[in-house]
């Protein structure tokens, strides 16, 4: 390959890693927020359960 193909080639992989860093992180944003969901519904489901056990 030439100089300027390489070049060409590098400024794609250079784009094509700027669009998968967004959507890593627009992925770690929304399992962030699914998370969050998770741990508030256990959060409940526990304290359902003490109060039960404390009657």
């Amino acid at each position: 390959m030439s100089i300027d193909q390489l070049a060409q080639e590098s400024q794609d992989i250079i784009e094509e890693m700027v669009k998968l860093e967004d959507k890593l992180s627009d992925c770690i944003e929304r399992f962030a927020k699914v998370n969050d969901q998770l741990q508030e519904k256990a959060d409940e489901e526990t304290k359902k359960e003490t109060d039960q056990l404390a009657g």
